[in-house]
């Protein structure tokens, strides 16, 4: 089969499931099942932004605030 009649590949997901800070999706052009091409792309991504990323902006966030607050 020709390359630019696969099936695309589509995969979408959020996360933390209680109270979703991100939402991923990605397409892959002819890549073939979401499940098995796009899935792991997201992971990546996910796992960055919820590993890294989002322990950053929370400890900048309470700063901020502490900062904001003044001393008790």
């Amino acid at each position: 089969m020709k390359k630019e009649l696969h099936d695309h590949a589509w995969f979408t997901a959020y996360a933390p499931y209680e109270d979703p800070k991100l939402v991923v999706t990605i397409i892959l052009e002819n890549a073939g099942g979401g499940s098995s091409n796009a899935a792991p792309i997201v992971r990546q991504i996910m796992d960055f932004y919820l590993n890294k990323r989002l322990p950053q902006i929370e400890r900048q966030e309470n700063a901020d605030k502490s900062e904001k607050d003044g001393p008790n």
